[in-house]
């Protein structure tokens, strides 16, 4: 194997390796809050029609995120789009205090 084919290699590796973590993470994120929704609904005084609404609408703003991450991860390559979404999601919860 050539010395630009083991790099390359090794390149496909650290890129499966970062994808595999944030899709983890992402996961982590989402089944840890999962368990608390029938706690925020209470909390809230939601109704189960609000609490469904907004349920979906987390559902619609992925439907309108998704193509907004892939036109700037076409732009301005994955590693950027990713660590600007990493360093944003810091810095609400630091906004907010948590």
């Amino acid at each position: 194997m050539s010395l630009s084919a083991k790099i390359t290699l090794h390149r496909m590796s650290r890129a499966r390796l970062a994808t595999s973590w944030i899709f983890f993470a992402n996961g982590v994120a989402l089944g840890s809050w999962v368990p608390h929704i029938p706690d925020a609904k209470h909390a809230l005084g939601l109704t189960d029609s609000v609490l469904g609404f907004a349920l979906l609408a987390m559902a619609a703003g992925s439907l309108v995120g998704l193509p907004l991450s892939g036109a700037l991860t076409a732009l301005l390559g994955s590693r950027a789009t990713t660590t600007a979404a990493i360093l944003a999601v810091v810095a609400r919860h630091r906004k907010r205090g948590r």
